[in-house]
């Protein structure tokens, strides 16, 4: 599995993504949600979004590579 989606740090920043936390996520809910998978990369960073008006900037990422544990 390949994901990527805005951290809860993300809130505040004008780079978009939701602006209601429970709509974000945390490094923790990503081990607790996707428990029986084993991640093989799993990190929270800050990334430069280019993605037109409203998309652009530092934004703050989760991203995970991961496969089912067998």
């Amino acid at each position: 599995m390949i994901f990527e989606a805005f951290a809860k740090a993300q809130l505040g920043n004008p780079s978009g993504g939701p602006k209601n936390e429970a709509m974000l996520f945390s490094l923790e809910e990503i081990k607790s949600e996707f428990a029986e998978l084993e991640f093989k990369l799993l990190k929270e960073e800050t990334i430069e979004l280019a993605e037109g008006r409203g998309h652009s900037g530092p934004a703050e990422v989760l991203q995970f590579l991961a496969q089912k544990n067998n």
